[in-house]
Protein backbone atom coordinates (compact mmCIF):
# COMPACT_ATOMS: atom_id res chain seq x y z
CA UNK A 1 0.00 0.00 0.00
CA UNK A 2 1.54 3.14 -1.17
CA UNK A 3 0.11 4.58 2.34
CA UNK A 4 3.25 3.21 4.44
CA UNK A 5 5.43 4.31 1.87
CA UNK A 6 6.40 7.32 3.68
CA UNK A 7 6.16 5.21 6.66
CA UNK A 8 8.73 3.16 6.05
CA UNK A 9 11.16 5.76 4.20
CA UNK A 10 11.05 7.30 7.69
CA UNK A 11 12.06 4.16 9.72
CA UNK A 12 14.81 3.85 7.51
CA UNK A 13 16.06 7.26 7.75
CA UNK A 14 15.78 7.21 11.15
CA UNK A 15 17.63 3.96 11.54
CA UNK A 16 20.55 5.41 9.65
CA UNK A 17 20.66 8.66 11.37
CA UNK A 18 20.31 6.20 14.97
CA UNK A 19 22.62 3.60 14.17
CA UNK A 20 26.40 5.01 15.69
CA UNK A 21 24.11 4.88 19.08
CA UNK A 22 24.51 1.36 18.58
CA UNK A 23 27.84 0.79 18.72
CA UNK A 24 28.04 1.15 22.78
CA UNK A 25 25.33 -1.48 24.98
CA UNK A 26 23.16 1.49 26.74
CA UNK A 27 22.86 3.29 23.29
CA UNK A 28 21.46 0.44 22.04
CA UNK A 29 19.11 -0.25 24.41
CA UNK A 30 18.07 3.60 24.37
CA UNK A 31 17.61 3.82 20.75
CA UNK A 32 15.68 0.07 20.35
CA UNK A 33 13.14 1.67 23.24
CA UNK A 34 12.69 4.78 21.12
CA UNK A 35 12.09 3.16 17.48
CA UNK A 36 9.63 0.61 19.11
CA UNK A 37 8.06 3.36 21.30
CA UNK A 38 7.88 6.04 18.10
CA UNK A 39 6.19 2.38 15.63
CA UNK A 40 4.01 2.32 18.61
CA UNK A 41 2.91 5.71 18.91
CA UNK A 42 2.49 5.88 15.00
CA UNK A 43 0.73 2.26 14.67
CA UNK A 44 -1.76 3.34 17.20
CA UNK A 45 -2.66 7.04 15.33
CA UNK A 46 -2.66 5.33 12.00
CA UNK A 47 -5.17 2.83 13.31
CA UNK A 48 -7.67 6.01 14.44
CA UNK A 49 -7.19 7.31 11.31
CA UNK A 50 -7.85 4.47 8.69
CA UNK A 51 -11.15 3.91 10.87
CA UNK A 52 -12.36 6.47 8.71
CA UNK A 53 -12.02 3.85 5.24
CA UNK A 54 -14.22 1.57 7.14
CA UNK A 55 -17.03 4.19 7.82
CA UNK A 56 -18.44 4.78 4.60
CA UNK A 57 -21.04 7.63 5.35
CA UNK A 58 -17.96 9.69 6.21
CA UNK A 59 -15.57 8.52 3.69
CA UNK A 60 -18.40 9.03 0.53
CA UNK A 61 -20.05 11.77 2.83
CA UNK A 62 -18.42 14.62 0.93
CA UNK A 63 -19.23 12.82 -2.89
CA UNK A 64 -22.35 14.09 -5.51
CA UNK A 65 -21.12 11.70 -8.14
CA UNK A 66 -23.41 8.49 -7.15
CA UNK A 67 -21.90 6.81 -10.50
CA UNK A 68 -18.52 6.51 -9.00
CA UNK A 69 -19.79 6.03 -5.45
CA UNK A 70 -21.75 2.93 -6.94
CA UNK A 71 -19.08 1.80 -8.90
CA UNK A 72 -16.53 1.89 -6.46
CA UNK A 73 -18.84 0.67 -3.79
CA UNK A 74 -19.97 -2.63 -6.45
CA UNK A 75 -16.41 -2.94 -6.93
CA UNK A 76 -15.50 -3.28 -3.14
CA UNK A 77 -18.76 -5.72 -2.61
CA UNK A 78 -17.11 -7.98 -6.06
CA UNK A 79 -13.99 -8.33 -3.92
CA UNK A 80 -15.95 -8.95 -0.57
CA UNK A 81 -17.94 -11.56 -2.51
CA UNK A 82 -15.49 -13.89 -3.80
CA UNK A 83 -13.44 -14.02 -0.60
CA UNK A 84 -16.99 -15.17 0.75
CA UNK A 85 -16.99 -12.10 3.46
CA UNK A 86 -21.06 -12.06 3.16
CA UNK A 87 -21.40 -9.67 6.38
CA UNK A 88 -19.13 -6.79 5.18
CA UNK A 89 -20.69 -6.95 1.63
CA UNK A 90 -23.99 -6.76 3.13
CA UNK A 91 -23.10 -3.99 4.69
CA UNK A 92 -22.45 -2.25 1.55
CA UNK A 93 -25.56 -2.86 0.08
CA UNK A 94 -27.49 -1.77 2.76
CA UNK A 95 -25.72 1.71 2.68
CA UNK A 96 -26.57 1.35 -1.10
CA UNK A 97 -30.08 1.60 0.13
CA UNK A 98 -30.09 4.18 3.21
CA UNK A 99 -28.35 6.52 0.48
CA UNK A 100 -31.33 5.70 -2.06
CA UNK A 101 -28.00 4.44 -4.50
CA UNK A 102 -29.47 1.02 -4.87
CA UNK A 103 -31.86 0.58 -7.87
CA UNK A 104 -32.83 -2.41 -10.54
CA UNK A 105 -29.23 -2.19 -12.53
CA UNK A 106 -27.21 -2.79 -9.62
CA UNK A 107 -29.44 -5.35 -7.69
CA UNK A 108 -28.99 -7.02 -10.65
CA UNK A 109 -25.52 -7.00 -10.96
CA UNK A 110 -25.45 -8.20 -7.39
CA UNK A 111 -27.67 -10.86 -8.27
CA UNK A 112 -25.83 -12.59 -11.54
CA UNK A 113 -22.49 -12.10 -9.42
CA UNK A 114 -23.76 -14.21 -6.34
CA UNK A 115 -25.27 -16.89 -9.29
CA UNK A 116 -22.62 -17.32 -10.71
CA UNK A 117 -20.48 -17.96 -7.31
CA UNK A 118 -22.98 -20.51 -7.06
CA UNK A 119 -24.02 -18.24 -3.80
CA UNK A 120 -27.56 -19.32 -3.85
CA UNK A 121 -28.95 -18.59 -0.33
CA UNK A 122 -27.47 -15.04 -0.85
CA UNK A 123 -29.61 -14.82 -4.35
CA UNK A 124 -32.92 -15.64 -2.29
CA UNK A 125 -31.68 -13.24 0.44
CA UNK A 126 -31.32 -10.52 -2.25
CA UNK A 127 -34.70 -11.13 -4.00
CA UNK A 128 -36.76 -11.22 -1.24
CA UNK A 129 -35.36 -8.34 0.88
CA UNK A 130 -35.23 -6.04 -1.85
CA UNK A 131 -37.97 -7.54 -4.30
CA UNK A 132 -38.90 -3.70 -4.41
CA UNK A 133 -36.59 -3.28 -7.12
CA UNK A 134 -37.71 -6.16 -9.06
CA UNK A 135 -40.26 -6.51 -11.18
CA UNK A 136 -42.26 -9.64 -9.83
CA UNK A 137 -42.44 -11.36 -14.00
CA UNK A 138 -41.81 -14.63 -14.59
CA UNK A 139 -37.84 -14.45 -14.66
CA UNK A 140 -38.17 -13.34 -10.80
CA UNK A 141 -40.05 -16.51 -10.12
CA UNK A 142 -37.74 -18.88 -12.25
CA UNK A 143 -34.76 -17.48 -10.33
CA UNK A 144 -36.15 -18.38 -6.94
CA UNK A 145 -37.23 -21.95 -7.83
CA UNK A 146 -33.90 -22.21 -9.49
CA UNK A 147 -32.01 -21.10 -6.76
CA UNK A 148 -34.50 -23.20 -4.01
CA UNK A 149 -33.76 -26.43 -6.22
CA UNK A 150 -29.94 -25.98 -6.64
CA UNK A 151 -29.90 -25.51 -2.41
CA UNK A 152 -32.24 -28.74 -2.25
CA UNK A 153 -30.03 -30.62 -4.69
CA UNK A 154 -27.01 -29.47 -3.25
CA UNK A 155 -28.01 -30.74 0.22
CA UNK A 156 -28.81 -34.14 -1.10
CA UNK A 157 -25.52 -34.78 -2.79
CA UNK A 158 -23.81 -33.33 -0.27
CA UNK A 159 -21.73 -35.75 1.87
CA UNK A 160 -22.33 -33.85 4.97
CA UNK A 161 -24.81 -35.22 7.63
CA UNK A 162 -27.96 -33.81 6.93
CA UNK A 163 -29.57 -32.03 10.58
Amino acid sequence: NRMYLSYAMLMISTFYIIQPLFETKKYRILSLAAVFAFTSATAITANKRINIFYDRETFFGASNDDDKIKSRLFWEFKCLTYFNFFNQADEIIDFLDRKNLLDEQTLHDIISLNLLLGNYEKVIDYATKYDRFLQKDRDYYDLLSFSYGKINLLKKTSVLPQP
